[in-house]
């Protein structure tokens, strides 16, 4: 699971390019230099990065929550990504078979 951006924190939605920030540990500028691991920018102050409470509902302030518990989605994100890797951010769940048929 993941955990968006919350009410008045909203979470932009598009296609995006990963980058240029990467950082194994970022801290937020606007969040009293929050650590935030595993950190992929996605948007101006908006990233893809690990947090110690994921809940399955919109919770953050506009990025990206991913968990580092278990399998680390984090960690596993942030090393398969590279900057420049587009990156699309959708409202709901997409699992890519909608660009599969359009293809055909």
């Amino acid at each position: 699971n993941i955990s968006s951006g919350r009410r008045g924190h909203s979470t932009p939605r598009g296609k995006f390019k990963a980058g240029p920030v990467k950082d194994r540990m970022h801290y937020s500028r606007l969040y009293n230099n929050s650590p935030m691991p595993y950190s992929v920018q996605i948007h101006g102050h908006v990233f893809i990065h690990g947090y110690h409470s994921v809940p399955p509902r919109p919770a953050s302030h506009g990025c990206i929550r991913m968990p580092l518990k278990r399998k680390n989605a984090a960690k596993f994100f942030f090393d398969w990504v590279d900057v420049g890797t587009p990156v699309w951010i959708l409202s709901e769940f997409s699992d890519g078979s909608e660009r599969l048929s359009a293809k055909k």
